[in-house]
């Protein structure tokens, strides 16, 4: 038989494993929503960028040449 003491205990314990594994959870979406699939792909203007696309800007000189 438990003292009302560990009963208290056990029911505080349990709650906050409850807590931990929600705040685990949302932490694991946060975490799928900013580093997830939809924050590698590229827009047009950085697919432009990559292709060399005129984007209005002056290429560097060469110094000394």
């Amino acid at each position: 038989m438990m003292t009302p003491l560990e009963a208290r205990f056990t029911e505080e314990n349990a709650a906050l494993r409850a807590e931990n594994k929600l705040l685990k959870e949302k932490i694991d979406l946060l975490i799928r929503r900013i580093f997830g699939r939809s924050s590698e792909q590229l827009d047009d203007n950085q697919i432009m960028l990559l292709q060399g696309g005129d984007d209005g800007a002056k290429k560097p000189r060469r110094l000394g040449g």
